[in-house]
């Protein structure tokens, strides 16, 4: 990690950081049926949470995978690694040299890259990586810094965007519903400790999956507030609920999802609540309270 720091009459202050780490951009089976198993959740979510314990607010990460991007599994199933290479006619070997929107390969120290690991064999420049990588980015740290005024850091960006979700019509009458209260599941060596919850909503096309969907309440009192653990609110935001569209669309237009809440706080004076939220054409659903 690159820590970009301002000095102020002598003084230090962290204002940017930038970090180069290795992680494949994919790495969930191809039998999974999340819309959303995106893993660099991990490294933003836990350092902006550990930011804001400490009280650092107004701080710029920038992340940068420096690993290679697999194809989504479920998008080329059966087209990954070797699979691929038994088209070729024998005696064709196949040698795998990177994957498909490669970036810039793993990214080593020198002592790493000596190691000759097989993050050592897969660099952009060999030993030198992390310390070309780290001059540039020092030296675009100092371009900014001396020729950008802080009137100019404001940025307005014209971009394209596109959903390749799935199309479904529109329901004529769009309304949530409750299709099986929560429920404790354990499956010991197989999966996490879960609360699932089931409910009607709109077609995935049409849920806004960039904005939160399932929250989680509490109440000690009979009163029912935002729950939060180590001050963070628990959200799908984080990596403690999963939002899983089920593949069904009932006659009406709706489509069946799964909410599961993994590893909950076993708490006898905790009565908690899923809570789905808000949309434009739908309101807030409310799961009965569970407790344990």
């Amino acid at each position: 990690m690159l820590r970009v720091d301002t000095l102020v009459e002598g003084k230090q202050k962290p204002l940017a950081a930038f970090t180069v780490f290795s992680i494949h951009g994919t790495t969930v089976p191809d039998s999974n049926t999340l819309y959303s198993a995106d893993v660099f959740a991990y490294i933003e979510r836990e350092l902006e949470w550990e930011m804001q314990r400490h009280g650092v607010n107004q701080f710029v990460h920038a992340v940068c995978n420096g690993s290679h991007a697999d194809n989504a599994p479920n998008i080329l199933k059966g087209k990954q690694g070797f699979e691929e290479s038994r088209s070729f006619p024998l005696p064709t070997i196949p040698i795998v040299i990177s994957c498909s929107n490669g970036y810039t390969g793993y990214c080593t120290t020198p002592q790493e890259y000596s190691m000759q690991h097989y993050e050592g064999g897969h660099t952009l420049y060999g030993p030198n990586t992390q310390p070309f990588l780290a001059l540039q980015y020092a030296q675009l740290t100092a371009t900014i810094a001396n020729k950008m005024g802080d009137s100019n850091w404001s940025k307005i960006y014209s971009l394209k965007s596109a959903s390749f979700l799935k199309k479904y019509p529109h329901p004529t009458n769009p309304v949530r519903k409750v299709v099986k209260q929560p429920y404790y599941v354990v499956n010991p060596g197989i999966d996490e400790p879960y609360v699932s919850f089931l409910w009607e909503d709109v077609p995935p096309d049409q849920l806004e999956f960039h904005k939160p969907i399932v929250g989680i309440e509490y109440s000690v009192t009979g009163e029912f507030t935002p729950f939060t653990q180590s001050g963070i609110t628990v959200d799908d935001t984080g990596y403690d609920i999963a939002v899983i569209f089920t593949g069904t669309i009932t006659k009406d237009g709706m489509a069946i999802y799964e909410a599961r809440w993994y590893n909950p706080p076993l708490n006898t004076n905790y009565h908690f609540r899923f809570v789905i939220l808000p949309r434009q054409s739908v309101n807030t659903l409310y799961s009965e309270e569970f407790y344990w």
